[in-house]
């Protein structure tokens, strides 16, 4: 079986901004990376081919404060 791949990422600023209960308070901000690579299958080796195999990774860091 012959197969194509593709790849790719993009990455955001989000801010933390308050929720309920406990959370009501908390505030801050993080950078989030998504990535994405999937494997399609012959013939068409195009997007909307079906996967073969697909991995979807998110990933980040921030600081969060309670005031």
């Amino acid at each position: 079986m012959v197969a194509c791949s593709a790849t790719a990422a993009a990455v955001a600023d989000g801010a933390i901004a308050g929720g309920s209960g406990a959370y009501q308070r908390v505030a801050g901000q993080f950078r989030l990376t998504a990535t994405l690579d999937e494997v399609y299958t012959e013939p068409d080796c195009t997007a909307s081919s079906p996967f073969r195999a697909q991995m979807i990774i998110t990933a980040g860091s921030g600081v969060a404060s309670l005031s």
